[in-house]
């Protein structure tokens, strides 16, 4: 046997050696091209509709304040997932919705990132520190504070008299013997916020009693889609304006509703009621 023939058989067993090891220890690199890098963090491609906190891009040309291949975020939510982009006007930015069928970003053609590491001085002190719980899981958690306030402090020797106007206002009246309205707490919400019957009727309660209800006041919003909540549909063209109460979720990116029983993707929803929302409290 040649020299050259036993070389060349010497780095073909190398060769497998590596091969061998490559098949032993699953790769951790993750593909260049599927991660980002934004002001020290490194943002990871995902399949699934964009969240708060997430950045996103398109690839094509007329997205309308979208540049192709340009990272936007983070997304926020304002009535609508929104990011700030380049301004269709010239120069500056503008505030635009993440998904517009018009101008061709939907959820098949906007690109999500989320995150994927921080710098090393930015992690937790102690390894065992919880994952913190999502904004859906806080806010089911305040509503049963709620439902235990209204309980805990239902007063005696008045009865009470609670109203709703138009799913944004709560009215807590207490009414003496005599039918004479003694006391009276207004709950009014935000605009821009969810609307839910017994934080409402917390904060009206413990306004009418002179209460603390600072808790109550800043709740956290819900950001996910659940059942049971009712929605506005807020981006689709001929039905904006329209209202639906969720029955069902699928995949992530889709919600079946009481509104011509059907699909409709959460792009085209704002939340606006959770009073029945079906939440988890653990993950």
């Amino acid at each position: 046997m040649t020299n050259k023939l036993i070389e060349r058989l010497e780095e073909l067993a190398e060769e497998m050696k590596v091969i061998v090891h490559q098949l032993r220890v699953p790769s951790t690199i993750q593909a260049v091209e599927d991660v980002i890098e934004f002001d020290g963090r490194q943002y990871k491609k995902v399949d699934r509709l964009a969240r708060v906190g997430d950045y996103v891009s398109v690839s094509f040309e007329n997205g309308k304040c979208f540049k192709p291949n340009k990272i936007y975020g983070p997304v926020f939510n304002d009535g609508g997932l929104r990011v700030k982009a380049d301004s269709s006007y010239g120069d500056g930015l503008e505030i635009t919705l993440v998904y517009n069928d018009y101008y061709g970003r939907t959820t098949k053609t906007v690109d999500v990132y989320e995150l994927h590491s921080i710098p090393f001085d930015s992690l937790p002190d102690s390894p065992l520190t919880p994952n913190p719980k999502s904004a859906n899981q806080q806010r089911a958690e305040i509503i049963e504070k709620a439902k235990d306030f209204i309980d805990k402090h239902e007063p005696s020797g008045y009865s009470v008299e609670v109203s709703t106007i138009k799913e944004r206002i709560v009215v807590v009246r207490l009414i003496d013997e005599n039918y004479v309205v003694k006391y009276q707490g207004v709950a009014r919400c935000n605009p821009s916020d969810v609307f839910n019957y017994y934080i409402g009727h917390a904060i009206a309660l413990g306004r009418a009693k002179g209460l603390d209800v600072s808790e109550f006041e800043n709740a956290v919003q819900p950001l996910e889609f659940a059942v049971g909540q009712n929605c506005v549909i807020s981006n689709w063209a001929g039905h904006n304006g329209n209202k639906l109460t969720i029955t069902k979720l699928l995949d992530g990116k889709r919600a079946y509703h009481s509104y011509m029983d059907g699909w409709l993707g959460f792009d085209t929803l704002t939340i606006i009621n959770d009073t029945n929302a079906e939440y988890e409290v653990n993950a």
